[in-house]
This record gives structure tokens, C-alpha cells and sequence, in this order.
């Protein structure tokens, strides 16, 4: 019930990307972009607080939620790391391998997960193999 606060957060983020997005990349290239955009994301935390405050949702609960795709992005960005370094070169071929291997090691690792947790993909394939 409060728009006001997310638009001021998007605001500021917004105009501080604009601010310093140029400047960076012509000094710092594509990390420079990387560093605009962390720097926005970062300035807006005490606004982000201040919501999280007026909606009554305590950091605990978002951080809760966020251990199992964190888990799962890291360990598909370890197996693409892998990969790479295994094939040792950077060709169509070579990227095609890491995003099989990447998206195969996703999936074994999220229905692994949803059943021993019962959650997520798992639960709707085997919804619809009860159906078949």
C-alpha cells in the first residue's frame, strides 16, 4: 500500500545509473557498466530497509528464500567454469557443450532438491505424470 517508496527507490537508482554509467564504462569499460549498476543497486539499501520495515517483513524470511536458487546458481556457474576449463577453447562448439552441461547439471540439481524438500519442478512432474 505504499507505491511511493518503490518509486522513489527506483528513482534513485535510475537516475545514479544515469549519472555515472558514461563515465565508467569510457574509463573502466564493461566492468565499469558492471560497477554503475552495483553502485545504483547499492545506494537504494536504506530505502529497501525502510520497506522492508513498513511492510513487516524481516530480512531473515527473504534471506531464507534466497539460500536455495543461490545455491543453485552457484553451483551451475562452478559446473560452466568446469567445463570451460576442461574444453580450453572459446568456440561455438565449446559454448554449446557449457550450456548443455549447465542446464543438465540445473535440472538434476533442482529435482534433486524438490525431493528431498518437496518442492519446485518436482512436484509439478510428478503432478503430471499422475495424470498420464
Amino acid at each position: 500500500g505504499k507505491p511511493k517508496i518503490e518509486f522513489l527507490k527506483n528513482l534513485i537508482k535510475v537516475a545514479i545509473l544515469a549519472i555515472t554509467i558514461y563515465p565508467f564504462i569510457k574509463w573502466w569499460g564493461i566492468a565499469g557498466a558492471c560497477l554503475s549498476v552495483l553502485i545504483s543497486s547499492l545506494s537504494v539499501l536504506p530505502i529497501c530497509a525502510k520497506a522492508l520495515k513498513v511492510s513487516n517483513i524481516h530480512l531473515s524470511e527473504i534471506l531464507k528464500r534466497l539460500i536455495m536458487p543461490s545455491a543453485f546458481g552457484a553451483t551451475t556457474a562452478a559446473s560452466i567454469s568446469a567445463t570451460h576449463s576442461f574444453l580450453h577453447q572459446n568456440s561455438i562448439l565449446s559454448l554449446i557443450v557449457c550450456a548443455a552441461v549447465s542446464l543438465m547439471t540445473f535440472m538434476c540439481i533442482v529435482l534433486t532438491a524438490g525431493i528431498f524438500y518437496e518442492r519446485g519442478l518436482y512436484i509439478h512432474i510428478r503432478r503430471a505424470l499422475k495424470t498420464i
